[in-house]
Order: C-alpha cells, then sequence, then structure tokens
C-alpha cells in the first residue's frame, strides 16, 4: 500500500467509528447521556444529540477527499470537547464493577490516540491550517 492508500484507509475506519457511534447516541441515547456531566446546560439529551450528529457528519466528510482535511480537523475537535465526558464518566463509575471502571478509566489515556490519529489524517491530506501549528506541509 502507498502512503496515499494508507491514509484513505486510516480515514474510511475513522468514518465508520464515528458513524457507528453517532448511530448509537440515537439508537441508545440513555448511556450517552448518562456519561455527560449533569452540570453542561441546557440537559445531557441536548449534548447526546449534538454529539450524535457532529460524529455522522464528520464522519460523512471523512469519507470525501475534497472535505477529508476538514472533517479530520473537526473530528479533533470533537474528541477534545467530549474529554469532559470521559473525566466524568471516570469518576463517575467510581462504584460501578471493577471492568466498568478499567474501561473508563482506559478511554482517558486512549482518547490521546484519537488526537493524534484525527491529526494525522488531516495532515496526509493538508495544506497550512491557522500558520503551520501542527507542522502540515504544503503538497507538491
Amino acid at each position: 500500500m502507498t502512503k496515499p492508500q494508507i491514509a484513505a484507509t486510516s480515514a474510511r475506519v475513522m468514518a465508520a467509528f464515528l458513524l457507528t457511534a453517532g448511530v448509537m447516541h440515537f439508537a441508545n441515547p440513555t448511556f450517552f447521556d448518562n456519561i455527560v456531566p449533569p452540570w453542561l446546560p441546557p440537559s445531557e439529551r441536548f449534548w447526546t444529540n449534538i454529539s450524535g450528529v457532529g460524529e455522522l457528519c464528520i464522519g460523512l466528510g471523512l469519507l470525501m477527499k475534497t472535505t477529508r482535511r476538514h472533517a479530520a480537523l473537526c473530528a479533533f475537535g470533537l474528541f477534545l470537547a467530549v474529554y469532559p465526558a470521559n473525566l466524568y464518566m471516570a469518576w463517575d463509575w467510581r462504584d460501578h464493577a471493577l471492568s466498568d471502571q478499567l474501561v473508563a478509566y482506559l478511554r482517558l489515556p486512549l482518547q490521546f490516540g484519537m488526537f493524534w490519529w484525527a491529526l494525522s489524517i488531516a495532515r496526509a491530506n493538508a495544506l497550512p491550517v491557522a500558520g503551520d501549528v501542527f507542522g502540515f506541509q504544503e503538497r507538491e
């Protein structure tokens, strides 16, 4: 596989992940409602729906080469935006079964892998964005 093929495959895998997660926000919203910090206004369901729509839109954007770079940067932003839910989940599940606690705690460092993954997809499809903050280089 060539580098562009690997980059395209990586984007498609992330798209599948985000599309599946987005659908799950609507198929089982209660699970997601329960991991939204209750102090976020206006409601947990609002944030469940917004993040589900975001995941669906970003997933679709990753499938198209013309929107892949922007979608990957949006994925980075989304992963950053939902990190408080992962922190809250780790704290809130402290009285759950050990296996649930491990899942909640493992999500925290894994999220940094998601940040890197999104930025690597953006970089592989990139022109400079906001200067050269992420080390993007214009394609030849």
